[in-house]
């Protein structure tokens, strides 16, 4: 079981995930990172089954070469949502989780789709993937447009975080991914080792370096 958050601040995007599962210990796969690299600014991402993310992942990377074979041209990330949104309508709609496509382009900047089963896509500045209903409730209160990338990484570090240390007493991993007109820059930590740093937020600029 993971939580997943993401949301736009001035300048890029933010996405962190934790990996607990509900017996309260390590998930049995701590290694696996859910977000899933499509290019060099999108990437994709789900909590459900992770082979069928893993699947969408290589549909869009496929497609991505042969766009940029035939036209010369890179993908905007609507690119990507599109072409998925007819692959599933085609072929295997009932068979895929709900995904979350997010990048950022020379076109719309940073962006944020999910695309749901019935095909419909929303374009959001916040989106929360994850049965923590505490958590849920934690963002839709504290989520506001127009974060710095501070004010971003405290509002996601701290929920997952704090849902880390109610279920498994801090036992588990954050994700986060930062994306912005630079690219797309990862970084694992524990917070069970850094807990009382994250949530301060003395130097978040040293976390994702």
């Amino acid at each position: 079981m993971s939580c997943i958050i993401a949301s736009i601040y001035q300048g890029g995007l933010l996405i962190g995930s934790n990996s607990i599962n509900p017996s309260g210990v390590i998930t049995e796969n701590r290694s696996f990172d859910p977000i899933l690299k499509i290019d060099e600014k999108t990437v994709l991402f789900s909590n459900k089954n992770n082979n069928l993310t893993q699947k969408i992942q290589e549909i869009l990377i496929v497609n991505k070469f042969r766009i940029e074979k035939s036209s010369d041209n890179k993908p905007c990330v609507r690119n990507h949502v599109q072409y998925l949104k007819h692959y599933l309508h085609d072929y295997q709609s009932g068979d895929f989780p709900t995904s979350i496509i997010a990048g950022y382009d020379r076109f719309n900047a940073a962006q944020i789709y999910m695309l749901e089963k019935g095909g419909s896509i929303i374009n959001n500045t916040f989106v929360s993937l994850g049965n923590d209903n505490e958590i849920n409730s934690y963002c839709d209160i504290n989520f506001k447009t127009k974060m710095s990338f501070e004010e971003c990484f405290k509002f996601i570090s701290s929920a997952l975080t704090a849902s880390l240390y109610r279920t498994t007493n801090g036992n588990g991993t954050i994700r986060l991914c930062r994306i912005n007109e630079t690219g797309i820059e990862k970084k694992k930590i524990c917070p069970d080792k850094n807990y009382r740093e994250i949530l301060s937020l003395k130097s978040p600029a040293e976390v994702m370096v």
